[in-house]
């Protein structure tokens, strides 16, 4: 769960949590990001079933729940990049009534610096992989309308979640197999794909 809100979830946190108003605040930022996708009004309802879907799993920790979504509304015909969207303002919420929570309490100082060394280690790595990404696709000459840029450097972030969970085991070329496909389903090419893949690896490994 780390890798889908980015903080600590302990069942005690979770007691503090008002869920229902949650709900609420997601959907009144999901609306305006569907908005400013220009999909059909139609598409809508869909698309905030999902979000709303997603969140009861996310709220129960159930991951295999979470997934199951994910996949259900693909094959539904909902766009990847519209449903990792929604992914990432449901997550934005959910942290922020953590981070709200756990400003009431104060950490232990050691546990503060852990926590402040692992995020900053985590951005160097990200802000390099997106600044290796940026410059492979302008020299590719990529086009960035609709998003172009954007949806690549996602990619990248899944990417490097997929490593870090995977890295060192017989399942990782598989499971980047899987999103490389997923993606190239989404309309992204697959040459410039493969070559996101490999300079995230090479970022990652620190090389």
């Amino acid at each position: 769960m780390l890798g889908e809100i980015g903080i600590e979830f302990p069942s005690k946190q979770k007691e503090e949590i008002d869920f229902d108003r949650l709900k609420k605040q997601i959907a009144n930022k999901v609306l305006p990001l569907l908005i400013k996708t220009q999909i059909e009004e139609k598409e809508i309802p869909s698309y905030q079933k999902f979000a709303l879907e997603y969140f009861k799993y996310l709220a129960m920790l159930n991951k295999p729940g979470m997934k199951m979504v994910t996949e259900k509304w693909q094959r539904a015909g909902l766009k990847l990049h519209i449903i990792s969207g929604i992914k990432k303002t449901i997550n934005s919420v959910l942290r922020g009534e953590i981070k709200r929570i756990e400003s009431k309490k104060p950490l232990p100082t050691e546990k503060q610096e852990k926590m402040a060394i692992g995020f900053t280690r985590y951005r160097i790595k990200i802000e390099r992989i997106e600044a290796e990404v940026h410059k492979i696709l302008c020299d590719l000459a990529v086009q960035s309308a609709l998003g172009g840029f954007t949806l690549y450097k996602d990619f990248a972030r899944e990417c490097y979640r997929v490593l870090k969970r995977y890295y060192g085991k017989d399942s990782l070329e598989q499971k980047l197999i899987e999103i490389i496909r997923r993606w190239v389903k989404e309309g992204l090419k697959e040459d410039v794909l493969l070559k996101v893949k490999d300079v995230t690896i090479k970022v990652f490994e620190g090389k």
